[in-house]
C-alpha cells in the first residue's frame, strides 16, 4: 500500500527535559544523602525504601519519556496511529465521516487526552492536528507538526472521493 503521509514525533521540549533531569538529579542526591548519612552519628536517616522507590519511579518516568513516540501514517486504506508503547489504532477511510486539519487549542496537556470536546486527542506538542469524525459518532484528533503537508494529503484524498 502506498504511504501518502507519515510523521514521527517525540517529546523534544527543552523545558520538559530540564524538569525531568532536575528531578532525576534530586533523586540521585537522595541516594547520596542516604549513604552519606548512614555513617553519621545522630543524623536523621532517610528511609532506604523511600529513596529506592523514588529513584525507581523517577527512572521509569525518564525512560517512558525517552520511549514515547507518536507515529501517524496515512495511506489509501486509512489513518494509522501508533503512540508507542500505549496505542496502536487504525481507522479505515470507510469509517470516517469527516476529516480536517484543525487548531484544537490546548486540551489540558500533551500525551493522550480522553473525553475532550474533540474526543480522544493524541499529541506531543502544539495545537494543530487531524480531526476525524467517525460514522459511529465518535471523534479523535492526532497532533501534527507538518500542518501544510497533512492538509494537502487530506485535500487530495477528499478530491478523489
Amino acid at each position: 500500500m502506498k504511504v501518502l503521509f507519515t510523521e514521527k514525533q517525540k517529546f523534544n521540549q527543552w523545558w520538559l527535559w530540564v524538569l525531568l533531569l532536575g528531578v532525576t538529579c534530586l533523586a540521585g542526591y537522595g541516594v547520596y544523602a542516604m549513604f552519606y548519612q548512614a555513617g553519621q552519628v545522630g543524623s536523621e536517616k532517610v528511609s532506604g525504601v523511600t529513596v529506592i522507590f523514588t529513584v525507581g519511579m523517577v527512572l521509569i518516568l525518564l525512560l517512558l519519556f525517552l520511549m514515547l513516540k507518536l507515529t501517524t501514517t496515512i495511506d489509501e486504506q486509512g489513518v494509522h496511529i501508533r503512540y508507542f508503547p500505549f496505542v496502536r489504532r487504525s481507522i479505515a477511510w470507510n469509517e470516517v465521516e469527516k476529516a480536517a486539519v484543525i487548531d484544537y487549542g490546548f486540551v489540558g496537556g500533551w500525551g493522550i487526552r480522553l473525553k475532550t470536546k474533540y474526543g480522544t486527542v493524541y499529541n506531543v506538542s502544539g495545537r494543530i492536528g487531524l480531526h476525524l469524525e467517525l460514522k459511529d459518532g465518535s471523534q479523535l484528533v492526532v497532533g501534527t507538526q507538518q500542518q501544510d503537508e497533512l492538509s494537502q494529503v487530506i485535500s487530495e484524498l477528499q478530491a478523489r472521493s
